[in-house]
């Protein structure tokens, strides 16, 4: 299993964790909370919902990050929403 948490909208931070995981190929990924607010949050949840074995739990700041402004990934279709206050 792997934990991923607290990445607070960057790529940077989730791609050496990435690569980790697609080197140990855990049966399970829990996503942990504190993951769009920050300065690339629609890359940073487009690169998570890629994988097909995480279950996302949400913190209390995702839950106030959905609550502000929507936002689509890489013309997926998908809607999101971003972080307020300037992201």
């Amino acid at each position: 299993m792997a934990a991923i948490a607290d990445l607070h909208g960057s790529p940077p931070a989730l791609e050496p964790v990435l690569a980790q995981v697609e080197r140990e190929r855990p049966d399970a990924i829990v996503v942990g909370g504190e993951l769009a607010a920050g300065p690339e949050p629609a890359e940073t949840l487009e690169q998570l919902m890629g994988l097909q074995q995480a279950r996302f739990v949400r913190s209390n700041a995702d839950r106030a990050t959905v609550n502000c402004t929507a936002f689509e990934l890489g013309g997926s279709g998908q809607i999101f929403r971003a972080a307020c206050g300037g992201y």
